[in-house]
């Protein structure tokens, strides 16, 4: 392993990543028999289901409708 490689193995720790000879195959995970992606994100706790009604704020809507209710009250004439 040259210096540079060395120093760059210290910096950036990955376990997830492996150095493979050049001429030889490169080490494949076998899949896992009746495991969908999607199960696998799951299981994994990296799914997160979308929660849009969890953090709205209905006073927002609220104050906008009251602006638009006064717009309807202004005299058609003008």
């Amino acid at each position: 392993m040259t210096l540079k490689a060395t120093i760059m193995a210290k910096k950036y720790h990955n376990p997830a990543l492996q150095q493979e000879p050049i001429g030889e195959p490169a080490a494949i995970i076998a899949p896992r028999e009746n495991e969908s992606l999607f199960r696998w994100i799951k299981s994994t706790g990296r799914f997160m289901p979308h929660q849009s009604d969890k953090f709205h704020d209905r006073q927002e809507t609220d104050e906008l409708e009251d602006i638009l209710d006064q717009d309807e009250e202004v005299d058609p004439e003008e």
